[in-house]
């Protein structure tokens, strides 16, 4: 599946709806159907020209729960290991730490466009515009500097409103009110957006240690040691989680402790070897919840 920029459409995330379309897949184990018998087996809302079905499908996808693949009007859906975890104890995708998981994943990398990602406009918001603007910004300056990278269109300001707003903390209804990504404040007539940074409670280590080595597998597949420096380069990952070394050492030193990996430190470079199978991290994504 490849995500148009503007694949929400007019539509924030509603992580019920995306609850049920993964619950109905997991009975199905793979999911055939057209946007109408999906929507009639979700509940999910649609009409003849437009609906909340395929945003949705992309959603799942883009958060990396889904894998998604449409021939002519028929869709197969297929849960990824990722959501089949989360299932398990969060089926109404409710826990911030399974809200954060989502958001990493919504900012991959697209391997054949290393300074693209998979899901474009949410690279653009949370990573790549970060090179241009700080980390307190305003809408409009946002909006320019997309402007002037893909060009004008229409529903740019909408879609950007869209994106920032969906992690308003202030508002409940907000899908990732729960997860500190941006502090959104509204000064008159414009949005003023803070970059925040990703929590450091052991809580949310389990979820960062699952990001790692999906991404692992995904972008360093035939290497079971990798440079931590190189997989951030290749990720942004040090982008999207605000952080500094100090902050990355922390989770690698709880992971080290974990058995998942071991760290040789001599060069000054953390080296990183794989110690266990991503299946065995994905097991321990809720172990830190109290």
């Amino acid at each position: 599946m490849n995500l148009t920029y503007n694949f929400p459409q007019t539509f924030k995330l509603e992580p019920l709806l995306l609850a049920e379309l993964l619950i109905k897949t997991n009975e199905c184990h793979i999911l055939h159907g057209t946007i109408h018998e999906i929507s009639e087996l979700t509940g999910i809302p649609t009409g003849a020209s437009s609906g909340k079905v395929e945003p949705t499908i992309a959603y799942g996808f883009s958060s990396g729960l889904l894998s998604a693949e449409k021939t002519q009007s028929i869709w197969a859906l297929e849960l990824t290991p990722l959501a089949k975890t989360i299932l398990q104890e969060d089926s109404m995708l409710n826990e911030d730490v399974s809200l954060f998981m989502m958001h990493l994943m919504m900012n991959r990398v697209d391997p054949q466009q290393p300074r693209e990602g998979l899901n474009s406009a949410w690279f653009d918001v949370c990573i790549s515009s970060k090179y241009q603007i700080s980390d307190t910004f305003y809408l409009d300056q946002l909006e320019q500097y997309i402007k002037d990278k893909r060009g004008d269109q229409k529903y740019l300001n909408k879609l950007l409103r869209l994106i920032l707003t969906s992690y308003d903390q202030n508002n409940v209804d907000a899908p990732f009110y729960k997860i500190p990504v941006f502090q959104v404040e509204q000064a008159q007539t414009q949005l003023v957006i803070k970059r925040l940074t990703a929590p450091l409670e052991y809580k949310f280590f389990p979820a960062y240690s699952s990001f790692l080595f999906l991404e692992w597998d995904r972008l360093f597949s035939s290497q079971t040691q990798i440079s931590f420096d190189d997989f951030l380069t290749q990720t942004r990952w040090n982008l999207l989680m605000n952080w500094s070394n100090k902050h990355f050492n922390r989770l690698l030193d709880w992971m080290a402790e974990k058995g998942f990996i071991q760290i040789d430190r001599l060069t000054g470079n953390a080296l990183i070897l794989k110690l266990v199978s991503t299946d065995r991290v994905l097991t321990e994504f809720f172990s830190e919840l109290v």
